[in-house]
């Protein structure tokens, strides 16, 4: 079963530059969107088809600049006895460094053998494949390509439901099917029960036709008449498609279904797997069906080397580590980032941030409820971009000084990662040594967002709202949030009528906000209050703050 070592690519689409040395089983390619992840798939799809011929564009080349030319280079281990006959192949054989991730042109006996197929676009838009090595260089004719093509589960779902060549259907039946003598006689049929059941009202055509005949002295017979071109009215075994019970083409099928069907007949064709290309992995499935599928192609056993791309967190959550690969962008440069098996808990715990292009480690769940809530403002009033439009993902940490690690791992994934929290931790962070660890990321690139003052959330709340933010707020709260009339009596009792226009009262009734669902309470305070304060631009360290995440 042959598979991919090593992918090249050179100004194709979004991409400029790219290499990659695949793993065997599954592949699934992850990360922000529009980075190229299809491209990616597409690429090897063009490299390896099957298909005679291959329309490019001008729109194919990176940045539309036709005078760089497509380049693509896939190269092929694990090869079958057929591509390593020395006397037709030897010249492209080169060897393949598992250990060292290297190609060498010389081939040798501790290394495996490879072949490199390259693709090849210039400005005539005219696609060439090739076998190459430092050697020689020889064109691939259409049967090798064919047998190395991989089944593309995006594009050819319909093939697979009829009996035509290619298809899998041919792969599960051992014999042939002989279908000839049938459709022969089932020709004949249509032809005279069109002539017997068809009334045309062309009889006044038909006539000029037969007096021109005669005319000319051809001999047509007595009259003219009109019924199927035998040439036309062929039926073949690529005419033949598989129903369901009630005769309706399975080929109507949804989406997932389809690919599901396909996934499982693969298992049990007999002769040798191909690639599989699967772009958006998720689509027409739910996610139970979506687990479903990911084993069909070999998540907990690997039968082929399968490529994937996903936008849904359920394959990251479902795969192991080792199998997902974030594809990302520096420059003009793409590159893969692999994830580490340790990473594991933070994978399945936060599924939705390896998808995203920036990452906001929150302390706790107030500081998440409060930017879930500011963003829910902006989308709300449309006066700014959701940051989720952005590429934004806020994650809850789960107070501790979780931030730090989890801040630590995203910006050594490649991702754009900030911590936001409250500055009383800072004693608690010093008392357990824990100070120099944020230190250390935020020297590595992680940004802080914090108060210089030795502030709470709540404190730096409390600093930012007007009175007439302080009413919505006690209403919230006696309908909201369990025991805060209670509480609030008390506060009065001693702090007296006015708690607002004392600092150390207004953080008491903000910390009632704390009471679960914690997330939901603080997200009202960023939707209602904490949002339009930012909008009308007042001042104070956590509107620095706010406005340092939302107005970039």
């Amino acid at each position: 079963m042959p598979e991919i070592r090593h992918i090249h690519i050179e100004h194709y689409r979004v991409i400029d530059t790219f290499d990659w040395f695949p793993s065997s089983g599954i592949n699934c390619l992850i990360g922000p969107g529009d980075t190229g992840k299809s491209t990616i798939l597409d690429a090897i799809d063009k490299c390896l088809t099957a298909h005679r011929y291959i329309y490019f564009s001008d729109a194919d080349f990176h940045n539309l600049d036709t005078q760089k030319p497509i380049i693509i280079e896939i190269t092929i281990g694990a090869l079958t006895q057929e591509f390593l006959h020395f006397d037709k192949y030897g010249e492209f054989l080169k060897g393949f460094d598992a250990t060292k991730k290297q190609i060498v042109d010389e081939p040798d006996d501790h290394l495996e053998p490879v072949l490199t197929i390259q693709l090849f676009v210039d400005s005539d838009l005219e696609a060439k494949w090739s076998f190459v090595s430092n050697r020689s260089e020889r064109k691939i004719g259409w049967a090798e390509r064919s047998r190395l093509s991989p089944l593309n589960l995006s594009s050819s779902n319909q093939l697979h439901f009829k009996l035509q060549q290619g298809s899998i259907l041919n792969d599960l039946h051992e014999g042939t099917v002989e279908t000839r003598p049938v459709f022969v006689d089932l020709t004949r049929q249509l032809g005279e029960n069109f002539d017997k059941n068809c009334e045309l009202d062309i009889d006044d055509m038909l006539d000029v036709v037969a007096d021109s005949a005669r005319s000319v002295g051809v001999e047509i017979g007595e009259k003219a008449m009109i019924g199927l071109d035998p040439n036309v009215v062929s039926l073949k075994d690529s005419n033949l498609c598989l129903k369901d019970s009630r005769n309706i083409p399975l080929q109507n099928l949804g989406t997932g279904s389809k690919r599901l069907l396909i996934a499982a007949l693969l298992k049990r064709c007999s002769g040798p797997h191909q690639i599989l290309l699967v772009d958006e992995v998720e689509q027409g499935l739910e996610p139970h069906r979506l687990v479903q599928f990911l084993e069909e192609l070999g998540s907990k056993t690997a039968t082929t080397q399968v490529f994937i791309t996903t936008h849904s967190p359920v394959p990251i959550m479902e795969l192991d580590c080792d199998r997902l690969f974030i594809l990302q962008k520096k420059g003009e440069k793409h590159y893969i980032n692999g994830i580490q098996a340790s990473l594991q808990g933070i994978a399945r715990r936060y599924p939705q941030a390896f998808l995203a292009k920036n990452v906001i480690c929150c302390e706790g769940a107030s500081e998440y409820g409060l930017l879930r809530g500011v963003n829910s403002y902006y989308f709300e009033t449309n006066s700014r971009l959701s940051i989720h439009s952005r590429g934004t993902v806020f994650i809850d940490c789960r107070g501790g000084t979780n931030f730090i690690d989890y801040a630590g791992v995203f910006n050594k994934l490649g991702y754009k990662t900030s911590i936001f929290r409250d500055n009383d931790v800072i004693n608690k962070l010093r008392e357990n040594k824990k100070l120099q660890k944020e230190q250390g990321v935020q020297h590595e690139g992680v940004e802080v967002l914090t108060y210089s003052s030795e502030y709470c959330l709540e404190s730096a709340i409390s600093e930012t709202v007007i009175e007439e933010d302080w009413n919505t707020i006690i209403e919230y709260g006696k309908q909201e949030i369990p025991g805060f009339e209670s509480e609030l009596r008390s506060l009065i009792d001693k702090e007296g009528l006015s708690l607002y226009h004392k600092k150390e009262a207004r953080v008491k009734v903000l910390e009632l906000f704390k009471r679960t669902p914690t997330i939901s309470h603080f997200e009202f305070l960023g939707r209602k209050i904490l949002g339009p304060a930012l909008a009308q631009e007042r001042s104070g360290e956590l509107m620095d703050i706010l406005s340092t995440i939302f107005n970039q």
